[in-house]
Parts: C-alpha cells; sequence; structure tokens
C-alpha cells in the first residue's frame, strides 16, 4: 500500500480511518518505533509523531476547522489512540 501523494517519501501507511465530522474514534494500534507523519484530508496539513519505548500510551489527536491539534512529543509503540474529528 502506498500514500497516493508520494509514495517514495510515504512507503507504508500505518493507520488510516475515515472519521465524520462529530464523530470519535478509539484505536490501539502496533506502531514499530521511528517517525511517523500525521495528517488530514481538508484542512490539509500535518504533523510527525515520534514512536519510542519510553513514549506516553494515551494520545488525543482532534481535528478542528483549524487543523490537527498538538500531539505528545513521544508516544509508546502499542498507544491508545484517541480520534475526534471536532470540524465542522
Amino acid at each position: 500500500m502506498f500514500c497516493i501523494g508520494a509514495p517514495m517519501s510515504k512507503p507504508h501507511v500505518a493507520v488510516q480511518q475515515l472519521l465524520p465530522a462529530g464523530t470519535t474514534r478509539t484505536l490501539t494500534p502496533h506502531l514499530e518505533e521511528g517517525s511517523y507523519y500525521i495528517c488530514v484530508i481538508d484542512p490539509s496539513g500535518g504533523q510527525f509523531l515520534e514512536v519510542e519505548l519510553s513514549g506516553v500510551k494515551d494520545v488525543s489527536l482532534q481535528v478542528t476547522d483549524e487543523g490537527l491539534s498538538s500531539i505528545a512529543p513521544k508516544v509508546a509503540p502499542f498507544p491508545q489512540l484517541e480520534l475526534r474529528n471536532d470540524s465542522s
């Protein structure tokens, strides 16, 4: 599986979710240590997520009309991710 925007720079997708406005979903993915890029469809943009053994386990990601909220600088390999779409 490749990222449609840049398959050479983003060779795989670890987690992909479509959340309608006003919904919340909680996931517990298995992430290998390293750097991941989190992006949203609209508004465009994103940020990097670092996964390491000493990272936090509970992470909340919120999308608003202004974009993606700030996230923890370091996340554990099996985080509990709360995904919230608070956009209109």
